[in-house]
């Protein structure tokens, strides 16, 4: 994947705020890129909320295992993940 642009990676960095703090109880500034996912103190259904919500808003599915094996741990690895499954999603759809 190419590097995502900044109003790529905003826009689902937004995203993935504005669901947050639907369950959350945490304050806005609270959640930045750096911020761990371990932080937040997610629960499964949490996970399950974020899971349908992104795949309404753009088609993907996440897979538990990036998340169990550590390969994504902070709101910045978490958006990257998403937007590369985005663009694989388009790549695959485009052939």
């Amino acid at each position: 994947m190419d590097s995502p642009t900044k109003t790529q990676f905003d826009e689902v960095f937004n995203t993935l705020k504005s669901v947050m703090l639907n369950f959350l109880d945490t304050e806005e500034e609270k959640l930045t890129p750096g911020t761990g996912l371990a932080e937040l103190g997610l629960e499964s259904l949490d996970y399950v909320e974020i899971q349908v919500e992104l795949a309404k808003r753009y088609g993907v599915k996440l897979e538990e295992e990036v998340f169990t094996t550590g390969q994504v741990q902070t709101l910045e690895q978490f958006t990257k993940y998403v937007l590369q499954l985005r663009d694989d999603l388009k790549t695959n759809s485009a052939s």
